[in-house]
């Protein structure tokens, strides 16, 4: 009779397992669906304080890095589907992380499976590497759940993620400091094929002007390499181009010239005396420095030379009306601003400083996006992030 009593109390016990555990993650409320919250706790395993504590926690975390973690407790999965497997489908299904960065974080506990699973999303795991995750949870996390203590676990490894993802971390600096080492010599890399790919370009650029008789295209063919020497800060060791370059354009534009006519020389005229020769769009021109021209002249006028020279840096662009590099954006206005409900309309207009022809153009400003890290009362969603199988997952 008692050996009956044993079967038929062991058997209801292994129904009523069987009933609990979580098959699907449909089981899983998605809390920020419903109340805002990042945590979600079905079975009541943690006390509503330590629920409301670990989510102002997780939402700290992402106001100041914009990384989305969810943290999911329960006390078990049916038997036969895996934990990390189980995460992954959830992770995604759920879209944490915003969409553009996939920064997301999945911390899933299961308290009498004694598993601990995080998944990252593809933003995340360079950042939050699989071994790292899996060192966290065995130094921060484990020894509190051990103990029972799920909250302290949660929030004692949140504060070294959140430490982590502000760049802030020591205790795990192996990972961080190869990451840190590893950006510093990608960007030296690049600057030093930056660099030699410049110097190629000035030598060829040299070589260009040392076959080339005429004054004013060595000019031009030099001048194309000095302009990102003028934008780019150089090392010491390099920095002599900038003056040799200096040097030479100002030679090569000022050099007395001979006319290709007569064989007479030529004089340079002054702002003043130039204007005689230029037609009104190239005065305008020279007023708005988009191009400043010099004008060669012989003795009796009977060869006149006007070259121009090209400012870079203006703003201003060919008119389409009469071709002079005097066309500018006169105003970018916003007609109506855009809501969270509906876009706005912005206006352009461009005008020509010469021949004053405009045009007058209209264009959409896009709806702007809702925040999804908005701490109000309601439902709201994660970003849409995604994870490719980043993560850990380990018992204790």
């Amino acid at each position: 009779m008692k050996l009956k009593i044993i079967f038929l109390v062991t058997g209801f016990l292994f129904i009523l397992n069987a009933f609990s555990a979580v098959k699907t993650i449909s089981q899983i409320p998605n809390q920020r669906e419903i109340n805002n919250l990042w945590v979600s706790d079905p079975q009541g395993i943690l006390s509503r304080e330590e629920v409301l504590k670990i989510d102002a926690k997780v939402k700290k975390i992402e106001s100041v890095t914009s990384y989305e973690i969810a943290v999911v407790i329960f006390d078990e999965l049916y038997e036969g589907v895996d934990p990390f497997d189980f995460g992954l489908e959830l992770f995604n299904t759920w879209g944490i992380g915003k969409s553009a960065t996939n920064n997301g974080l999945l911390i899933m506990v299961l308290t009498d499976q004694r598993n601990l699973t995080f998944v990252t999303g593809t933003g995340t795991e360079n950042i939050l590497t699989d071994a790292m995750t899996y060192d966290i949870g065995n130094a921060e996390m484990k020894p509190h759940f051990k103990n029972g203590d799920y909250a302290k676990g949660i929030l004692q490894g949140l504060d070294v993620i959140g430490e982590i993802f502000e760049g802030n971390d020591e205790l795990y600096s192996e990972s961080t400091s190869r990451r840190k080492y590893g950006f510093f010599y990608m960007i030296f890399g690049v600057y030093l094929v930056f660099l030699a790919i410049h110097i190629l370009l000035y030598t060829i650029s040299i070589i260009r002007t040392v076959t080339q008789k005429d004054l004013h295209q060595k000019y031009i063919i030099l001048e194309k390499r000095h302009r990102p020497y003028k934008a780019f800060a150089l090392p010491i060791p390099f920095a002599f181009l900038h003056f040799v370059n200096k040097y030479l354009l100002n030679k090569w534009r000022n050099t007395v010239r001979f006319s290709e006519k007569n064989g007479e020389i030529m004089h340079k005229l002054t702002e003043e005396e130039e204007d005689e020769f230029l037609t009104d769009g190239q005065i305008t021109e020279e007023i708005v420095k988009s191009i400043d021209y010099d004008v060669w002249v012989t003795q009796n006028h009977e060869d006149i030379l006007i070259l121009e020279y090209k400012n870079y840096k203006s703003n201003h662009s060919k008119c389409p009306k009469c071709r002079y590099k005097t066309y500018f954006k006169e105003y970018d206005i916003t007609v109506r601003s855009a809501t969270t409900h509906s876009s706005g309309t912005g206006e352009r207009k461009y005008v020509c400083a010469n021949c004053q022809h405009s045009k007058i153009s209209t264009y959409t400003i896009p709806r702007i996006q809702e925040s999804s890290s908005s701490s109000g009362g309601g439902g709201s969603s994660f970003g849409g992030g995604s994870s490719s199988g980043g993560g850990s997952s380990s018992g204790w």
